[in-house]
């Protein structure tokens, strides 16, 4: 017998993080990295909307250089799609050998990188080392969610199933995989900057995990 199957799935960001930077009594109540601080804004009067106004008003802002966090503008949908194929045969009564090819590939997948990431050097002159610290000077690290993240898996799966007269099933599975992404932990709610690239400035860094094989029964 041969079987296949092929999904595609769409992600959604969590509301959290555009509700996070709400103003709720004139304060920015989270942030949506752990460990980075928070900014005092307090309006004075109505929140004007023309180009270029200001529109927080009085801000109690930590002491520079200090880091923010932003949304990427052109925010693009993440996908994953999801593929097997799997071939079953009977070897003798009772028992069915199940070998099978299964496999998911993740493309714009959520992640945060720190586009203001300072290149290699001493800590000496760090900050000058950052990319935009000639206009945002006052700015260290600017985490940004984006979707710009890919992922891959494969794996091959066995399955063996023998089924005795006296009405007990024999189960027994292997799986033989291999997993490749540039977003790991994708946004982590733990420490700031575990879920941050080693080097934000390659959009494509790659985590290989070697192959792992797994095995397991159940009479």
């Amino acid at each position: 017998m041969l079987r296949g199957a092929y999904g595609f799935y769409y992600d959604a960001p969590s509301q959290d993080f555009f509700l996070a930077q709400s103003f709720p009594n004139g304060n920015v109540g989270t942030n949506p990295v752990p460990g980075l601080g928070t900014f005092t804004v307090n309006f004075t009067g109505p929140v004007p909307f023309a180009s270029g106004a200001n529109i927080f008003g009085g801000v109690n802002a930590p002491v520079p250089p200090f880091t923010v966090f932003g949304v990427d503008q052109h925010m693009r949908t993440p996908y994953v799609q999801s593929y097997n194929f799997n071939v079953q045969q009977t070897i003798v009564e009772g028992t069915v050998l199940q070998v099978g090819y299964v496999g998911s590939k993740g493309t714009k997948l959520f992640r945060v990188r720190d586009i203001n990431q300072a290149t290699a050097g001493p800590v000496e002159g760090l900050q000058q080392r950052r990319p935009f610290n000639g206009v945002y000077p006052q700015f260290a690290g600017i985490y940004q969610l984006e979707a710009s993240a890919n992922s891959n898996y494969n794996s091959l799966q066995t399955v063996l199933r023998r089924r005795f007269s006296n009405g007990l099933t024999l189960y027994a599975s292997h799986a033989w995989s291999h997993s490749i992404d540039d977003a790991s932990n994708g946004i982590c709610s733990c420490t700031a900057g575990v879920s941050l690239p080693q080097n934000s400035s390659i959009r494509a860094p790659k985590r290989q995990y070697p192959v792992s094989i797994s095995a397991n029964g159940l009479l």
